[in-house]
């Protein structure tokens, strides 16, 4: 791909996205602090000190941690969202906090991107003065930071075209991408697709990402890969 459309190409493994809620359990600790865990039904974990309005009885924290679990039970992140106002008041900081959690949770099954065509995307006369290019590059240089834009990009299956000032990133408002998934929606998926100036030849960048998307589904799905 990165050849054929003079862009840079980039790809994640498959990894199972869907972070979701086990249970949530709340322990006090200093003053108004409390430690919030997210037991998740891959068995991960996720863990963070969280600063309460109040100090609060480890009474009401078992409450709280009973009523997140159960009500968020088997929930991603963008579940437990929609689900903030089924929570009471007192539990709902603490559910806000699960989002977090799980959206880290998330982004780190993204954490190994390869970049392909950097060369492609370097001879393209846009990215001559440097000013425009450096910004792009620091994205591609930070894998955590490029992780969570392909991840965030792609919140719906589909080929997503984004086009200049439409990425959410504004270091990334000089370029394009066309982006969609690959693999098992239950299951595990990954990102593909390529990344060039904002006139790519959009009519032959959507066709050839959907079908390397379609290979790679073949590939994905066959046992012991």
């Amino acid at each position: 791909m990165a050849r054929t459309l003079r862009s840079a190409a980039v790809a994640t493994r498959p990894a199972a996205t869907h972070a979701r809620v086990r249970r949530i359990e709340l322990v006090p600790l200093e003053d108004d602090f409390v430690l919030v865990t997210v037991l998740m039904q891959s068995g991960g974990v996720r863990q963070i000190i969280s600063r309460a309005d109040r100090a609060l009885p480890r009474e009401d924290l078992t409450r709280f941690s009973n009523e997140l679990s159960e009500k968020l039970a088997d929930k991603t992140a963008g579940q437990v969202r929609h689900a903030l106002r089924a929570v009471s008041e007192g539990a709902r900081p603490f559910a806000s906090v699960a989002v977090r959690l799980l959206q880290q949770a998330q982004e780190q099954a993204f954490a190994d991107v390869s970049l392909e065509g950097l060369a492609q995307l370097l001879s393209q006369p846009e990215f001559a003065q440097s000013q425009k290019l450096r910004p792009i590059l620091e994205v591609l240089e930070q894998q955590p930071m490029l992780a969570r834009f392909l991840a965030e990009s792609l919140a719906t299956p589909g080929v997503q075209v984004i086009i200049g000032a439409e990425n959410r990133l504004e270091q990334m408002r000089e370029a394009s991408l066309v982006l969609t998934r690959y693999g098992s929606e239950e299951d595990a998926w990954g990102v593909l697709g390529v990344l060039g100036p904002t006139r790519l030849p959009y009519w032959r960048a959507v066709p050839m990402v959907r079908f390397m998307a379609e290979l790679m589904d073949v590939v994905a799905s066959r046992p012991g890969r």
